[in-house]
């Protein structure tokens, strides 16, 4: 008898080890669900921006179509590339009104700090990297402002950086080789005066009161134009009507990392949540079974 229960303790010691090890080895076998992978909508614009062949091709391309125009500007007294220009304006000196971000200086180092952080944009983060000062040339710029001075060219700055970071964008530029002989004169920010707002007509206005504008230089539609925070119809109503100046007038830059087109997407609405914004963009994408 008792041989009989030792033997029986001995296989459910055996059956109960059995079922721990099976216990263990499903365990083991049931995949630890991955962390969802960081996500951020700007990743593939600001990896194009810096890695893209393309985008230094493209940039290249603009400024050199911007230089072959120049003589024809120059000798052209009723050539302006402002639409703010009116009267006799003939035989004012040249001037060229150039954007800064992305137009001639890049901040993708900037925005892609946003992206590694999922960081978002506000004034101040911004205004702080700006006093770092370690923007770069965007290729073909560099060439194309000196090419401009050479031939007697005055180059107006005219930007949507605010006044509060006037002194270290007017150091960049300095920098980077960008002429600025007229100090903070060239250089027109935002909200510098009362009436200069992000809409950069009034400081294209002051520009036209001195100088013929043969060219101007950006990379957002407002840049070029009034009215450009609008619709997205209306934007590109807007584009259609100066055709004419594209390319030579007007020379824009690629940016699709940020600018008025982001905006126009969800109405210009930025009280929405991060979340809302981008359900609002993907209400814009257009498929095939859409048509």
């Amino acid at each position: 008898m008792h041989s009989r229960t030792q033997g029986i303790g001995h296989r459910l010691r055996a059956l109960g080890a059995g079922i721990v090890m099976l216990g263990l080895a499903a365990c083991q076998s049931t995949p630890t669900p991955a962390a969802p992978a960081p996500t951020h909508e700007g990743t593939n614009a600001i990896l194009w921006l810096q890695t893209a062949a393309e985008y230094r091709a493209a940039t290249l391309q603009a400024f050199r179509s911007a230089t072959l125009h120049l003589e024809r500007a120059l000798a052209d007294p009723t050539w302006s590339a402002a639409l703010e220009q009116q009267g006799e304006f003939g035989a004012l000196p040249p001037a060229i009104i150039l954007d800064m971000d992305e137009a001639i200086i890049r901040s993708d180092r900037f925005q892609a700090g946003l992206v590694k952080n999922d960081g978002h944009y506000s004034l101040e983060v911004w205004n702080d990297w700006v006093r770092t000062e370690t923007s770069e040339a965007i290729s073909g710029a560099l060439e194309y402002a000196r090419e401009a001075r050479e031939r007697g060219i005055k180059i107006f700055y005219v930007t949507n950086r605010t006044a509060e970071v006037e002194a270290s964008s007017l150091a960049t530029l300095r920098k980077l080789g960008f002429p600025v002989e007229g100090g903070l004169e060239d250089l027109l920010t935002q909200h510098e005066r009362p009436e200069w707002g992000s809409d950069k007509s009034s400081r294209r206005a002051v520009v036209c009161r001195t100088h013929r504008v043969i060219q101007i230089v950006g990379d957002n539609l407002n840049d070029f134009t009034s009215g450009a925070h609008s619709s997205l119809d209306r934007r590109l109503a807007l584009t259609n009507r100066y055709a004419d100046y594209w390319g030579s007038r007007w020379i824009v830059m690629p940016n699709p990392s940020y600018g008025g087109w982001d905006g126009a997407l969800f109405e210009y609405d930025w009280s929405l949540s991060r979340g809302e914004i981008l359900d609002r963009k993907r209400e814009h994408l257009k498929t095939t079974e859409d048509d």
